[in-house]
């Protein structure tokens, strides 16, 4: 992360004073325990943040990153021959009612706000604005924000301002000037996500590995 992340690009608790703000001390404590956990479950996946892992795996052995965790049900209700589940992983009744409009407009075409699978994936979406919350790409905003553009290159971050003049350019660099290179990209990363999920696949195989060791570790318990 050295060179990639600016001041500002961290969490809000980590730009106050860690010697008394109880949200840092809070989350100063979760850190320390982390080397006494059994295990760590992250939904990610190596070839999307196979560095961080490897950090992590310094301090954790045990660190499972089994994402994208709806791609993993999607994998496995395709493998059971499921597929009335397959629309979306939401718990929540998704609004449909933007469709039938996008079904009329030029393919990749559309700037959206919002974050529901069925919208995002329509042939008319060009890119979508979001503030990088978990249903669309992943917490936590800052630090995120910063690797969608920097680490990831599959999108812009929108930090210092927001005005007017920022959102014009950065839709112009979304839609017209880099659009190939994002588009690049994220081709890249969803054709990896898929194969990390499938027969073979790290998450596949961090997802197997994390279930033996949830059933050794069951056995260990009743001796």
């Amino acid at each position: 992360m050295e060179g990639l992340l600016r001041r500002r690009d961290l969490p809000h608790f980590c730009l106050v004073d860690y010697k008394t703000d109880p949200s840092f001390l809070a989350a100063l404590t979760e850190i320390e325990q982390i080397p006494q956990a059994h295990g760590i479950i992250l939904n990610t996946f190596e070839d999307l943040d196979g560095p961080f892992l490897s950090n992590i795996r310094s301090y954790s052995p045990k660190t499972y990153g089994i994402g994208p965790i709806h791609l993993q049900l999607k994998n496995k209700l395709v493998g059971q021959q499921i597929t009335s589940l397959l629309s979306s992983n939401s718990l929540w009744q998704e609004d449909q009612s933007s469709i039938k409009w996008l079904d009329a407009q030029p393919v990749g075409s559309v700037i959206y706000l919002g974050s529901t699978k069925k919208i995002l994936g329509h042939q008319a979406i060009g890119g979508f604005l979001t503030h990088s919350g978990w249903n669309s790409t992943v917490e936590y905003q800052r630090v995120n924000s910063r690797l969608v553009e920097k680490f990831w290159q599959i999108g812009l971050d929108m930090k210092d301002n927001c005005d007017r003049c920022t959102i014009e350019r950065m839709i112009k660099n979304l839609m017209g000037i880099k659009r190939d290179e994002f588009k690049k990209s994220i081709d890249n990363l969803s054709k990896l996500a898929n194969l990390s999920v499938g027969e073979g696949g790290s998450s596949n195989n961090d997802l197997e590995a994390l279930i033996k060791d949830i059933k050794g570790f069951t056995k260990l318990k009743k001796m």
